[in-house]
């Protein structure tokens, strides 16, 4: 193959790619409600929503998931204090492990709540709270 035909290879490739980002985004704006990476297996949308910079605090309650919340407030680039117990209806991030019903995996299960002034995720495990958090 010459570099001339290498060029034209190139240069519909380069179209295609181009068309497919556009249409990407295009369907992206169309969509009601933001990705969910992961995405979990039951959503139920409202219209709360929690802004990230206005948060407060981290609560847990449960001494094994302060690694978890010391990650999370490095992740937010934020210095949230971690309370075990709330101090005032600030908005907040609640770490919570409590029992989640879950027909498989019950150890990563996790059930992530947001309202206006906080985000709540509740799991049967470390692990659970963890996979919330990635949500």
């Amino acid at each position: 193959m010459n570099v001339k035909a290498i060029k034209e290879v190139f240069k519909k490739v380069l179209f295609f790619i181009i068309l497919a980002c556009f249409e990407l985004s295009s369907n992206a704006a169309r969509l009601p409600h933001p990705s969910l990476i992961p995405l979990p297996q039951n959503v139920k949308w409202t219209n709360e929503n929690f802004i990230l910079k206005n948060c407060k605090a981290i609560l847990t309650n449960d001494v094994s998931l302060k690694n978890l919340a010391v990650a999370l407030e490095k992740i937010t680039n934020e210095r949230l204090p971690i309370l075990f117990k709330p101090k005032s209806n600030l908005p907040f991030i609640e770490l919570k492990l409590e029992k989640i019903n879950a027909a498989s995996f019950s150890e990563e299960a996790y059930k992530l709540e947001v309202s206006k002034n906080r985000i709540s995720v509740l799991a049967n495990s470390p692990h659970g709270i963890f996979n919330g958090l990635q949500t």
